[in-house]
């Protein structure tokens, strides 16, 4: 339905955020002359939208149920982008995008996230990324506990890959890896992302920079457990993911404890993602 305003409220976690960008593209072409409003919760959310040319403007909204109860009571043309709702793990036939961008009444031509940084940010991540021999980002930590690879196997994957140089990104309070130059909690968001969108591959769970990847083609290696690569994959990247009956678990458990000590993440051994790595790389020049 083509409006002359298109509000659209941006739910859940940065992940979910991030993969929301995919549908601005889409309703600009459409929709040429309607103006496009992003409503995030949380102002450090905005680093997500900045530089976007398809975004008119980003409000921040207050809290999570004066914000919900404004738009749906003041504001007719509102759309909500709370996929979660619909349970995807439970009938994974369509990916994360795909859902929102129904409950915006569009079919996707293009499923591809789309983050805009500035051309400091890229000069900035650059330079950081020259100082390191072939290097690989890489995000350990979740907001999901059972989305987590144990920390002894980031540590053996650094060990058997001598030749590259593995920086992590993540939280502060992330669980540092051995080997690693670590830069959690000293990096911003956007320079998060300059720095994947530069590095040579990505590697991570299930998590926000997983999705990053997809914005800017950076071949990645992705671990899945407890949700499924065809809600939360993306074609760029090597999706490693073993199936096991009890998984996706993710809308059914939630933050509640594996009661099978996460087997799914367990399978994925380090040779299965230093063999998807090395195909990854294959498709990059080193440094």
């Amino acid at each position: 339905m083509h409006r002359s305003t298109y509000h659209l409220v941006a739910w859940g976690g940065w992940g979910d955020m991030v993969m929301s960008t995919a549908l601005l593209k889409e309703i600009r072409q459409l929709h040429p002359r309607a103006k496009i409003i992003i409503h995030v919760p949380h102002k450090n959310r905005v680093q997500i939208f900045e530089n976007n040319p398809y975004i008119d403007r980003i409000s921040i909204g207050m809290s999570r149920h004066f914000f919900s109860f404004f738009l749906m009571t003041k504001i007719k043309s509102v759309y909500h982008l709370r996929y979660g709702k619909y349970s995807p793990s439970y009938f994974p036939d369509r990916t994360a995008t795909e859902i929102m961008a129904e409950i915006v009444g569009l079919k996707l031509k293009e499923k591809k996230v789309c983050i805009c940084l500035t051309h400091q940010e890229d000069l900035d991540a650059k330079a950081l990324l020259e100082q390191y021999k072939n290097p690989i980002c890489f995000q350990s930590g979740s907001t999901g506990m059972n989305k987590i690879w144990h920390k002894d196997r980031w540590v053996a994957l650094i060990r058997v890959m001598p030749d590259y140089t593995f920086i992590q990104l993540g939280k502060q309070e992330d669980e540092a890896i051995e080997g690693a130059v670590v830069l959690l909690g000293k990096t911003s968001f956007r320079e998060s992302m300059a720095l994947v969108k530069h590095s040579l591959s990505f590697v991570g769970v299930d998590s926000v920079l997983s999705h990053v990847t997809n914005a800017f083609d950076t071949p990645g290696v992705i671990l899945f457990g407890a949700t499924t690569p065809k809600v939360w994959g993306h074609p760029n990247n090597i999706n490693l993911y073993k199936g096991v009956r009890c998984s996706p678990c993710n809308d059914v458990l939630a933050n509640s404890p594996c009661p099978y000590n996460q087997r799914c993440m367990e399978m994925i051994s380090v040779a299965d993602v230093k063999a998807a790595l090395m195909t990854q790389l294959s498709r990059t020049k080193e440094y």
